[in-house]
Order: C-alpha cells, then sequence, then structure tokens
C-alpha cells in the first residue's frame, strides 16, 4: 500500500485516513474514497461521471453526491473553490487535482506522520474501565457474514458490506461504511434488517442492509429527505418522515410505492400489535420538539389521526414516543427548554404517569427488562457520554428500578441507539458536531457584502456594542474575542452550564449559567474580573435578554408552554409577561420599544413584531417554517433570523418587517449543516452566527451477557 502528500495533507491509503499538519481530519469514508480517486489523477480533468462509477459503483446515487462530498473536502482541507490550490472545478464538467502529488511506498511506523490511532471501545459493566485498543488495520473489500445465535456461547456478530470494516474482537465497537454521513440505523424485530438513514445520495434517504449477505438496497430515493424508519412488527414495512413531503408514510421493506398515513408529525413508532403508528406533531429531522408538540396516534392502515396528550400536558413539548413492549402506554420524553421529564401516557385511557424528573438522559429505545420496561439512554456529553439501560418501573405501577452502565465511555456524543432482539448486539450512531462561529460582511440593507470567515469553535455569538468583539459560549465558559478571532480569552465559568452571552456595555455582559438545574443571571465585569450572581430564573427559563434600559430582562419560559417571562435586576422579580403570553424567544430592538418574537403555530414557528408598550404584535415572515429572531439592525428597520424552509436547511437571512422582503445571507445545501443564531454588529458591517456541522458515523458493537434478554 502507499502513502500521498500533497500541501500540509497526507492521505494514507492502508490506514485509510487523511491528517493536515499531523491532525488527523474527521472525513466520512466516501470523501476519503473521492479524494484518493481525485490523488491519483493529478492534473487532469475528472468527470462526476467518472468519481460515480468509481466510488460509488455499485449504489444508485445523483451527481449531488459528489457536490456534497467535494464540499467536505474542501472544509476539513482549507481549500477555496474561488481560489483553489488543491481540488478545481471545472464548470459543468467536473473536477480536477492541482497540487503537486508526491505518491511514497508504506514505511514503517518509525517514519509514519504521528496520527492518534483509531480506537474501539468496549462494553462493559459499571464497574470496568472503558478499554481503548487501536482498531484492526484493514481496507480490502471483503464480506463477512452476520450470524445469529440462539445461545450465548454462539453470539457472535459479524458486520458484513462492500469496503466494510474488519470483524471486530468480541465487545468491540466497528465502524460501518453506509456510505455518506448516517443519521440512524434501526433494527428490524426478527433481527435480519438494519434500515440505515444515510446522505450518500445527497440527501437523507433509507436503505436497508440485510445482515446475513451484508448487502443494502435503497428503500426511499425520492429526494424527500426521509428519516426517523421504525419498523412493522413482522419486519415487512417500514414507517418514517418525510422532510420535504411533511407527515408519516409508510413504504414496504423492499422500497415501492409509499403510501402517507398521517399529514403532519415525525418520529413515528409501530405498536407492538402493528395497529397504530404513534408520532409527535413537531416536525423535526434534529432532537427537540418544542413546547406545544404533542403525541397523536393513527392507525397504520390509514385513518383519522387522534391525540393521545394535548399541548402543555403535561408541561414542555412531547417528542419521541415510544411503545412498552405489551403495547399498553407510550413513553416520550417533555423538553421544558432544557430540562428533560420522561412520561408515560396509557393508550386507553390517556392516563399519564411522570417517570423520572430533569434527566440528562436521551432515551432511544425500550426493551423488556428483568422485572418490567428497560429504557436504553445515552447521557449527555457533560454527564459522562455513556450507554446506560436504565429500569423505567413496571408497566402497570411505574415503581422504578436501577440503572446499568453498558457501555461506560463512548468516544463520541450518540445521536441513535438500536438494539438487536435478544439484547447481544447494538447499532450506534456517534456524531462529533463541529460547531464553530463564522462572520459575514453585510451591506446596510443586509445583503452579504463578502465570503464568510470561520473564526474559532463555539456558539451563540454576540458583538459588542462598540462593535470591535465577539462573546460566545462553549457550553463550558464565556469566552470573548476580537471580530477577527484574534485575542481570545475565557471571562465566565463554573456551573453546570454558562450559555447565551449578551452585553450591556463594552465592558459588561451577561450569560444564564446553571448551578445544577436552576438557572441564573450572571454579570461578569470584563476590566475587574468580578462575576456577580445577578438574577435567578425559573428552572424551564431559556436565552435571557436584558433590555437597553440596562433593567429589564425577557426570556422564554418552556412551562408548561412556551411564553416570554419579565424581570427586573433593581427589584430581583421575575414573571410571566401576559402580555406576550404564547410567544417565546424574545429579542430587543435597539431602542427598547419592539420585540422580535416567535410563535408556535402547528408546527411552524413564524416571527412576529410586538410593541412593548401595548402588547400587540404581527407576524411579519411567512407563516410556513421556522423563523427564528437573532438581532435587529443598528437602525432597527431589519432583523438577521434564521430560517427553516422548505429544503428542510438551516441558513441566515435578513428580513424588513414593514415589508416581509427577506435577503439571503447564507445559503447551505446540506442538511447535516445548521446556521443559526446571528448577532448583528453596531457598526451595521457585519453579522456574526454559529455553524454547526456534524457527521454521523454506523458502529455495531456486541453487548455483554448481563444485559440480554434471551
Amino acid at each position: 500500500m502507499s502513502r500521498y502528500r500533497f500541501a500540509d495533507v497526507a492521505l494514507d491509503v492502508e490506514r485509510f485516513d487523511v491528517t493536515r499538519n499531523g491532525r488527523r481530519l474527521a472525513l466520512e469514508p466516501k470523501a476519503i474514497e473521492v479524494l484518493r480517486f481525485l490523488v491519483e489523477r493529478p492534473g487532469r480533468l475528472v468527470t462526476k461521471d467518472e468519481i460515480l462509477d468509481g466510488v460509488w459503483a455499485d449504489v444508485a446515487v445523483t451527481p449531488n453526491a459528489v457536490t456534497r462530498v467535494i464540499a467536505q473536502l474542501r472544509r476539513e482541507l482549507g481549500d477555496d473553490a474561488t481560489a483553489p490550490r488543491l481540488i478545481e472545478t471545472v464548470p459543468t464538467r467536473g473536477y480536477r487535482f492541482i497540487a503537486d502529488v508526491r505518491h511514497e511506498p508504506a514505511s514503517d511506523a518509525s517514519d509514519a506522520v504521528p496520527v492518534p490511532p483509531p480506537v474501539v471501545v468496549a462494553a462493559a459493566p459499571a464497574s470496568a474501565p472503558a478499554e481503548l485498543r487501536p482498531a484492526p488495520r484493514r481496507r480490502a473489500v471483503i464480506a463477512t457474514l452476520v450470524a445469529l445465535a440462539a445461545c450465548v456461547g454462539a453470539a457472535l456478530w459479524m458486520v458484513a458490506g462492500r469496503r466494510a470494516d474488519a470483524r471486530p474482537e468480541a465487545g468491540g465497537l466497528t465502524a460501518i461504511d453506509a456510505g455518506g454521513s448516517v443519521l440512524a440505523a434501526t433494527f428490524s424485530p426478527d433481527g435480519r434488517w438494519l434500515a440505515v438513514v444515510s446522505d450518500g445520495t445527497g440527501d437523507f434517504e433509507i436503505a436497508v442492509r440485510d445482515l446475513r449477505t451484508g448487502t443494502s438496497r435503497p428503500v426511499t430515493a425520492d429526494g424527500m429527505r426521509n428519516v426517523h424508519p421504525v419498523w412493522s412488527p413482522d419486519s415487512a414495512s417500514i414507517a418514517y418522515h418525510s422532510s420535504l413531503r411533511r407527515g408519516i408514510w409508510v413504504i414496504g421493506r423492499d422500497g415501492g410505492a409509499a403510501r402517507q398515513v398521517a399529514a403532519t408529525g415525525s418520529r413515528p413508532a409501530w405498536s407492538p400489535d402493528g395497529e397504530w403508528i404513534a408520532f409527535q406533531t413537531d416536525e423535526w429531522v434534529s432532537e427537540w420538539a418544542q413546547p406545544g408538540s404533542h403525541i397523536m396516534i393513527v392507525p397504520a392502515s390509514g385513518g383519522e389521526a387522534r391525540p393521545l396528550t394535548r399541548a402543555g400536558d403535561p408541561p414542555g413539548g412531547h417528542w419521541q414516543p415510544l411503545w412498552s413492549p405489551d403495547g399498553t402506554q407510550i413513553y416520550f420524553a417533555s423538553s421544558r427548554n432544557g430540562p428533560i421529564d420522561f412520561w408515560s401516557v396509557r393508550v386507553r385511557d390517556g392516563l399519564l404517569t411522570k417517570r423520572a424528573d430533569s434527566w440528562t438522559y436521551h432515551v432511544r429505545q425500550l426493551t423488556p427488562g428483568p422485572t418490567g420496561v428497560s429504557a436504553w439512554v445515552v447521557e449527555w456529553p457533560l454527564a459522562g457520554n455513556r450507554l446506560v439501560r436504565v429500569g423505567v418501573g413496571d408497566q402497570a405501577t411505574g415503581a422504578p428500578l436501577a440503572a446499568d452502565v453498558v457501555i461506560p465511555s463512548l468516544p463520541e456524543a450518540a445521536r441513535a441507539v438500536s438494539i438487536a432482539p435478544g439484547g447481544r448486539l447494538a447499532a450506534l450512531v456517534l456524531i462529533r458536531p463541529r460547531q464553530h462561529i463564522w462572520t459575514v460582511p453585510v451591506t446596510s440593507a443586509g445583503a452579504p457584502a463578502g465570503a464568510p470567515r470561520q473564526l474559532r469553535p463555539g456558539g451563540h455569538p454576540a458583538i459588542s456594542p462598540d462593535g470591535r468583539r465577539i462573546a460566545y459560549d462553549t457550553g463550558a465558559e464565556i469566552r470573548v474575542m476580537d471580530v477577527d478571532g484574534a485575542n481570545d480569552r475565557s471571562v465566565l465559568s463554573g456551573g453546570r452550564r454558562v450559555l447565551y452571552p449578551t452585553w450591556q456595555s463594552n465592558r459588561r455582559l451577561f450569560a444564564m449559567r446553571r448551578i445544577g438545574l436552576s438557572p441564573y443571571l450572571v454579570e461578569a465585569d470584563l476590566e475587574t474580573g468580578v462575576v456577580t450572581e445577578r438574577l435567578p430564573l425559573p428552572e424551564a427559563a431559556t436565552f435571557p435578554r436584558v433590555a437597553p434600559d440596562g433593567d429589564t430582562v425577557v426570556a422564554t419560559l418552556g412551562e408548561p408552554l412556551n411564553t416570554v417571562g419579565r424581570g427586573s435586576l433593581s427589584r430581583g422579580t421575575f414573571g410571566v409577561w401576559p402580555l406576550f403570553d404564547g410567544y417565546a424567544f424574545p429579542v430587543w430592538s435597539p431602542d427598547g420599544r419592539q420585540l422580535a418574537l416567535e410563535k408556535k403555530e402547528g408546527a411552524h414557528m413564524p416571527m412576529y413584531l410586538g410593541e412593548v408598550a401595548t402588547g400587540t404584535a404581527r407576524r411579519v415572515s411567512p407563516a410556513i417554517g421556522q423563523f427564528w429572531p437573532g438581532a435587529f439592525s443598528p437602525d432597527g428597520r431589519r432583523v438577521a433570523l434564521s430560517t427553516l424552509g422548505d429544503r428542510g436547511v438551516w441558513n441566515i437571512e435578513t428580513l424588513d418587517p414593514a415589508t416581509g422582503a427577506r435577503t439571503p445571507v447564507i445559503t447551505e445545501t446540506d442538511p447535516e449543516v445548521t446556521t443559526r443564531y446571528p448577532s448583528w454588529s453596531p457598526r451595521g458591517d457585519l453579522i456574526a452566527y454559529d455553524r454547526t456541522d456534524v457527521r454521523g458515523t454506523l458502529y455495531l458493537v456486541e453487548l455483554p451477557p448481563a444485559t440480554r434478554t434471551r
């Protein structure tokens, strides 16, 4: 095997990795294959058809798959399409690799570029530490078989597929090439199939992998961003959410024509008897549902959907329904804009039972437990990032059970978990979100005036009143840097999380700090370094904003439904603001007379402009979609906002509330990229925002015998 070097990059064919200045890059497998395909043809035009034939030889994809991978390569390699140093675009034709390439034979480890080895993580009891060891070095095309054994002694699972990873040792965690970034993977009830959602074709589609033969075939291929697959009990059909066609759909395991069973909703869950499909009313590809989302059920054969929970009862947004194994209960999470509670509702009469308060868990699947129902959950990264099996109680009484740590430490955050029948194998989708602060020059009318620029890792930027600095959060602290990214320093930390910086003056800034589950508005003096706790906030409060008067505070309260809360720093008070009941996420105008607001209307959140003096508000954005205000322009005539429109991708726009005219500022096409939380410089010439790029990798892991159900 061999290695290629060009510019500051090394492509190691044997290791199947890419490093830049000695740092291993987080590239999906198809991106590495495309890079190798180009590097091995330096200086000549390579058409998109050639790349598709060479890299996606036996998979039906569109040319958008190539475009998406090239964009990822340019981001990670530090290349620029307008002034390329590595990959040159040949308009309407393809690409040309233009850098000088040095081809080296494989060498001993002594002269290799130092790269952290990949790891596998052993599933272990809570008392045992995670075992880290180098993964086998491989890249040959292999065909392995998946074996399901009836007894524990024969429970050895193997992973198959074109260019699949080599078989791990028992208990190891092994990556599977699904042809792109993976959103979710779900085992069929009979244990033979794995439904996988990936964007290898250019957008999210569902494919089915046969675990006996290692072959995959597409189930959906209509470009409608199809996600959240769930199997029918007989493993013959899949229900899913179509982000662009909306609602809940059902399709056969072998594909074909899909039928819609619910006009709106997402995250379906099939009842054990196959008669019903439960779903949440919010239509989200990502984690959360906003307060107001509730749980409904619809006949799997089609018919009228009926609500099982009501908006705001219990408090928060109801999401991710899961049926109990006996079909009598539906479990769901309820998000109160921060705290997450876990509930069940009895199907026959709607009786609610609270199972847990303010969990640090994301519930992924329910299975029969030793004496009741077990929830397979992932702890938030700040709480350890572990895979845990938690007893949520007897199906009738709700009596609590103990928690078992199955994998003490995952190498990355898990956004999807599926447990195979019998509990012998888990499919995990692990992600490493890359969130950075970016800036883009804009005109006084809010139009882009130059190329975006990446600064530092972080989120929720806020530009200082003099336009010279940016405050931002990392989750653990608030930092401040110059608008060009220089002179970066920490100014506020402590507590469980520290988020949402806002400036009061060039010297003072505010942020929300959680001590345990309790949030507080705190103030940092940048000259003295003194941090003062100014105002306690309700547990369900989020995104506090201090008014231009320096005293009035507004925030969103997520209990029982979203509403605006108002408080006073001088009086130390905070409560619901009746004038803006039902609205959320307020943003002050520069003169303090208006608020840009969101209001949940069905699955949508249009933007409203509220008058502080009268409490009146009018809608200024389209009714369909998500329109999240971030900041007013310095003259107060426009608003910078995050939008999620028809194509299901988050972008940055500016909006003129007087006319409704919208101006695109940042336009992304990748569903795994979100650009949100814009801050408009008081100088008027710059907008800062955060951009998050998420790539999911599918892993299989054999679970320890103690967690198995048969």
